[in-house]
């Protein structure tokens, strides 16, 4: 009986942590995957996945674990035949304002250049630059070595610090890309 009472009040913990990080744990699948559909999806598994799994010791190992679980679901989704990622906009340039319209397509820029990054170097950037997970809880969620942590997030904002340069000031010479964490803000304001 005391199992069961044990059983019940984690599940509850888990389910207040889910509930508390919901917005969070989208917001980093869609950074990820870069698709509604796919985020969402990538989410619900995740949910699922950390109601099922064993007992968690505190709430910061609770919600590293579960964006832990997050990653994976992201990465299974983004591996199934037939899966994309959105990388365009479907509004229509008549009905925007010129503003909108540079907005529009300075997000699109953004989102093409972090699509083509490699999984593992888009995982550490959006959990860095969009949640502000310090290396060590970057390193525990992902299980790999902080050095591994740092590498992969020094090489990914090389590539798109070098990448977004070129690109915006090719289509827009009047912007310029400043950083990966800018880069970021401009897809979620």
């Amino acid at each position: 009986m005391a199992l069961q009472l044990l059983a019940f009040i984690q599940r509850n913990t888990v389910k207040k942590t889910l509930r508390d990080i919901h917005s969070r744990l989208y917001r980093c699948a869609y950074a990820i995957c870069l698709d509604t559909g796919i985020a969402q999806h990538s989410v619900r598994i995740t949910e699922s996945r950390a109601l099922d799994r064993r007992p968690i010791s505190n709430a910061e190992d609770g919600e590293l674990g579960i964006q832990r679980i997050l990653i994976n679901s992201c990465r299974e989704c983004l591996t199934l035949p037939g899966t994309t990622m959105a990388t365009q906009d479907d509004d229509h340039p008549d009905e925007l304002s010129r503003h909108r319209l540079i907005e529009q397509r300075r997000l699109a820029i953004v989102r093409q250049a972090i699509a083509r990054l490699p999984f593992e170097q888009r995982c550490v950037l959006v959990l860095v630059d969009l949640e502000n997970y310090s290396y060590k809880q970057i390193s525990q969620i992902l299980g790999i070595s902080i050095d591994t942590v740092l590498n992969r997030l020094t090489d990914a904002r090389r590539v798109l610090l070098a990448e977004l340069t070129a690109k915006l000031n090719r289509s827009m010479p009047w912007q310029t890309a400043v950083s990966s964490r800018d880069s970021l803000n401009v897809m979620y304001r």
